[in-house]
């Protein structure tokens, strides 16, 4: 399961696709959702991927330095499983913008993609200290001390996450993982449910609640 993009957006990016909606982020932007006629059957994750990142890299070619459009094409490099070139187009729009606290989220989470959870978390801690803290920030905080097996703290910062955000499903289902560690069977098994019910597209929720084996 991704985290992130930094989820959101190219999520967006790709619903607006499959449903065949224009949507520019301003006169300026390219127009990353062009008027196909697909249908969802029709089209592979895959190959949405690739339309959205040739978008992104068509413009890019006349607007290199377009931050915003970079951290796009690094979204899309996470999902297809290109983690290692999106965090070297990171720290490109880092030495552009030094305290862009979302691009040290997200690079923060693709080191976690990576299983660098000790590089993740001083990206995302250092992403919180500049925003004040955000639900995201905070569940991919919960991620890297996961990783790192410090479980107690993870388990706060999910908590701090849905005291700001309670229905983010990441932070739900990073709960869900550490009490099923614990064998705290019942609570794991709320937790995913309600994640599942929040997004019931996403396989690691719903086998979360049926393989929680109590």
């Amino acid at each position: 399961m991704k985290k992130f993009l930094s989820g959101l957006f190219l999520g967006a990016i790709l619903s607006a696709t499959i449903i065949g909606e224009v949507q520019k982020v301003d006169e300026d932007r390219p127009d990353y959702t062009e008027d196909y006629e697909w249908s969802y059957d029709e089209v592979t994750q895959e190959e949405l991927y690739e339309d959205a990142l040739k978008s992104v890299e068509d413009y890019l070619e006349e607007h290199p330095i377009d931050i915003k459009a970079m951290m796009y094409k690094a979204a899309i490099l996470n999902e297809q499983d290109r983690s290692e070139e999106a965090i070297m187009l990171i720290n490109e729009v880092l030495t552009l913008d030094l305290d862009n606290d979302v691009a040290l989220n997200n690079r923060g989470m693709y080191y976690n993609e990576l299983g660098l959870f000790r590089f993740g978390l001083e990206d995302i801690e250092a992403a919180i200290g500049i925003s004040g803290g955000t639900s995201q920030e905070y569940a991919n905080k919960g991620n890297a001390l996961l990783g790192l097996e410090r479980n107690e703290e993870a388990l706060e910062a999910y908590t701090m996450g849905l005291e700001i955000e309670p229905d983010n499903i990441f932070c739900l289902y990073g709960q869900g993982m550490i009490y099923k560690n614990k064998e705290k069977y019942e609570e794991a098994y709320e937790l995913f449910g309600k994640a599942f019910m929040l997004n019931p597209e996403d396989d690691d929720y719903y086998y979360g609640v049926i393989h929680i084996g109590y």
